[in-house]
């Protein structure tokens, strides 16, 4: 297909070059040689296995703009576009800027264009593509030749949001848009200041928008990841593409009526609210609700400023609706004797209310684990004076500091002075990693010194590291790390500064200059990988001495 782009344009009309020597000259543009497009494929059936691979890429000859009269410079008018279309005359197509003379698309990419174009999932389809010139809004562009490609693409749902942990990998959850209108909604088990990201299904990715001070605004560009105030448990979480805000409801509790009178225990691993209770009866006609606080781009993660809030439930027990006001429903019984009723969130699409035998009520998970051998060269005994603490519930990670001198190496245990709850390791445990082995053999151990421990209970793997050096970054929002000096008491460090502007996120506490080693914390404790800590925000501007027991798990500014 060929237009008629490069037509006389007089110098002083249409576009201004330079100045005109006298009326009437005319200075042409001479038409570009022909753009030739060429494709390394030909046929693509698309996946979601290949979305993140390149499955076609587009290469075309460049072009230069010349002038009649060669003194005068060409001004910054040609632009190249790739279009595609559904036809080979490229009606209705579907245009991208380009800068360069070649453009590769992954499957993710093609898809999208896809959909854009009204391709039809699972069917094979002919899409053209031509490269477009143009100089100028009232000019018709040029095209080049035309290139057909047989595309087979799949459906893209945009009603489910995936839910990305801090890595960008799904975590197998999604919030979900009924209406497909870019509005997710669904409950979240989040744990303390959970970081996470959402990928649409075209494979968009929002996150918070990369600017201090904006926690609830959203950006699919430029963006750090969003993150859930302090409060650990259960979030209704709304994410709004369209005007780039996201909130967070926080449920405080949820208590039954009716037939059932009490207060549910929410179970965050698994989003689930469950009560245990004896059952004498074939059906149960409850009341659900519960108070919340609401954070939004107004409250920020400020629990002072949340907005409290009622919340409830109504409808039928196999399909939930969540409002701040609710009705009665009927839950069947299936037996009688001891049974659970558990008020399942996990799916965001459909909330299920139903009764169980038996108890659901999950065990409780321990703050601390102990560790037993790890300073006998210094004590003389075993003892329980040492300890690790929670930081991922999820992982049930925990990681403590330790004043290692251990003359027969060490044990973890899950409850304090019974050591009949102790971990070790196995034949093939190092001092620096291994695997985790109830009843196992003491974990090996490393030269005197201060250490970082950390013990997985889920997959059952520890990690240690040696404290070579301590610092601090974040205050006055200055990300440059300060080290600090360590005092006689080992684990102790400290270290004086002046605070002159408030940090909107706080300090933290970086071992060995490593960024991913760090503590944060609150209310003066230290918690492995935590937010960092704010107290700046209250102390006001002042010279002060910043403390930290990394053993104890402690810190001070005064």
């Amino acid at each position: 297909m060929k237009t008629n782009l490069f037509k006389a344009i007089t110098l002083c009309g249409l576009i201004s070059l330079a100045s005109c020597d006298k009326d009437g000259d005319i200075i042409y543009l001479s038409p570009l040689e022909d753009t030739t497009l060429e494709s390394t494929s030909g046929n693509i059936i698309l996946t979601k296995d290949n979305a993140n691979d390149i499955v076609m890429s587009l290469v075309w000859n460049g072009q230069d703009l010349v002038l009649s009269d060669t003194t005068m410079s060409v001004p910054d008018l040609l632009s190249t576009y790739i279009a595609a279309s559904l036809t080979s005359t490229m009606d209705n197509c579907v245009t991208s800027l380009e800068s360069s003379v070649s453009k590769a698309y992954t499957g993710m990419e093609l898809n999208v264009l896809a959909k854009n174009l009204g391709v039809t999932p699972d069917m094979p389809t002919s899409v053209f593509f031509s490269v477009m010139n143009s100089v100028g809004a009232n000019i018709d562009p040029e095209f080049s030749n035309v290139v057909e490609v047989k595309l087979t693409s799949y459906l893209i749902d945009m009603k489910k949001a995936s839910i990305l942990n801090t890595d960008k990998a799904d975590t197998g959850l999604y919030l979900y848009s009924p209406e497909e209108n870019g509005i997710y909604k669904g409950f979240m088990g989040a744990t303390s200041w959970y970081n996470f990201y959402i990928s649409e299904g075209d494979g968009k990715i929002w996150g918070n928008e990369g600017v201090a001070g904006s926690e609830f605004l959203i950006a699919s560009e430029d963006y750090w990841n969003m993150w859930f105030p302090a409060p650990g448990g259960c979030y209704y979480t709304t994410i709004n593409t369209s005007s780039k805000q996201w909130e967070a409801l926080y449920v405080h509790s949820l208590t039954l009526g009716g037939d059932l009178q009490g207060d549910m225990i929410y179970d965050r691993p698994n989003n689930k609210w469950i009560y245990a209770f004896n059952a004498n009866t074939s059906d149960l006609n409850i009341t659900v609700s519960g108070q919340a606080s609401k954070y939004n781009y107004a409250t920020g993660t400020d629990d002072d400023k949340a907005i409290a809030a009622n919340v409830a439930f109504s409808g039928n027990a196999e399909s939930l609706s969540f409002s701040d006001a609710g009705a009665s429903f009927v839950v069947n019984v299936p037996a009688s004797g001891e049974c659970s009723l558990i008020l399942d969130l996990s799916d965001p699409s459909k909330f299920v209310c139903s009764v169980v035998s038996g108890s659901a009520i999950p065990d409780e998970i321990s703050e601390y684990i102990w560790i037993s051998g790890i300073d006998d060269g210094i004590t003389g005994n075993w003892t329980f004076d040492n300890y690790a603490v929670l930081y991922d519930e999820d992982k049930l990670a925990y990681a403590g500091v330790a004043n290692v001198n251990s003359l027969w190496g060490y044990k973890i245990y899950t409850e304090f002075d019974n050591w009949g709850s102790a971990i070790g390791t196995d034949e093939s445990g190092l001092w620096s990693e291994g695997n985790l082995v109830n009843d196992g053999i003491s974990i090996p151990q490393p030269e005197s010194g201060l250490y970082l421990l950390n013990f997985g209970l889920k997959d059952m793997k520890y990690n240690i590291e040696q404290i070579n050096s301590v610092s601090f970054a974040g205050f006055n929002d200055n990300w440059n790390m300060t080290e600090m000096t360590e005092t006689e008491t080992p684990g102790v460090f400290s270290s004086e500064l002046t605070i002159n502007q408030v940090s909107p996120y706080g300090c933290k506490v970086y071992l060995n200059g490593n960024w991913d080693l760090f503590f944060g914390g609150a209310d003066g404790k230290i918690i492995y990988q935590s937010q960092g800590i704010a107290d700046d925000q209250t102390l006001g501007i002042g010279t002060y001495i910043f403390t930290v027991d990394l053993i104890k798990g402690t810190y001070t500014l005064q």
